[in-house]
């Protein structure tokens, strides 16, 4: 039985070590270079009232930047577009992807709100794109202190917050929700890194009168950097449904298919020129 002692204590002290704390306290001056590639491939089919036709659609989004954390509490961002392209074309046409209206510049993000550095404006989809990013923050554990093995779930109401903030009721996005688990920890000269497994993670709008329907049924992985409390990799790939019907209920658009998301970024060395005096200089929680 004494033999039995250490090892006992052995493995509770390894246990204790293995726990980590995973939350989003974003540091001010903080920099990272990000590449972002979003693809969907979508059956659009057109009814109206008895009679439908369809057609295979596909889109894409390549971006490239240097994303710097301004300030928090809100968390603001700049980020310096390298490279911001989009394509959608039928299934089996020419891939030609444009440029978008973030090309080129710099752009100021605020909670979920964008807006070009020193004037001008944004397209429709630049500006309402889903921020997957912020999504990958609000899958972090709610109860902050994990280790290896651990699984938890994630609300509705936190998914829909991350993705559209306050501007959908939170009983719209009630059939949302996630379940994370962390898979491993990555010791690295920079500090640790955290491997989590997204097992499943739903994103949904209920329909309801002048609101489409969305769903998304995703799945994958992503890697955050502890030290830097930054997202560094993601992997997500599923399926996406999209229902949308005229006022006169005669005409509905359904695009059905597969849909992916890839994030990869690389931090920079740190701003010299400090986003803001004070208390900015210390980590806070994003909100």
């Amino acid at each position: 039985m004494r033999a039995l002692v250490p090892l006992l204590v052995f493995a509770a002290v390894g246990v204790c070590e293995a726990q980590i704390v995973l939350a989003h306290e974003p540091r001010v001056g903080t920099r990272f270079e990000v590449e972002e590639r979003r693809e969907t491939t979508v059956k659009i089919l057109w009814k109206a009232r008895a009679r439908g036709s369809g057609e295979a659609e596909f889109s894409s989004s390549d971006t490239k930047y240097v994303e710097e954390v301004l300030g928090v509490g809100p968390l603001r961002l700049r980020r310096d577009y390298e490279r911001s392209l989009r394509a959608k074309h039928p299934v089996g046409k020419p891939d030609e992807p444009a440029r978008t209206s973030q090309h080129g510049r710099v752009v100021l993000v605020e909670g979920l709100e964008k807006k070009v550095e020193g004037g001008g404006d944004l397209d429709k989809e630049d500006r309402e794109e889903l921020r997957f990013e912020r999504l990958m923050a609000a899958l972090l554990p709610p109860q902050r202190v994990v280790e290896p093995g651990d699984t938890w779930e994630i609300s509705g109401e936190a998914v829909g917050r991350a993705l559209w903030g306050g501007a959908l009721p939170a009983e719209t996005t009630s059939s949302s929700g996630a379940v994370v688990k962390l898979r491993s920890l990555k010791h690295k000269k920079t500090g640790e890194v955290a491997k989590l497994q997204v097992k499943a993670l739903r994103v949904k709008i209920n329909k309801t009168r002048g609101v489409p329907e969305l769903t998304l049924d995703l799945s994958g992985s992503f890697e955050w950097d502890v030290v830097n409390s930054a997202l560094l990799k993601a992997e997500l790939s599923g399926q996406v449904l999209y229902v949308a019907t005229s006022r006169e209920e005669k005409l509905t658009a359904e695009a059905q298919g597969p849909c992916s998301w890839r994030y990869q970024a690389k931090p920079l060395p740190a701003s010299e020129e400090p986003g803001e005096a004070g208390a900015d200089a210390e980590p806070a929680p994003a909100r």
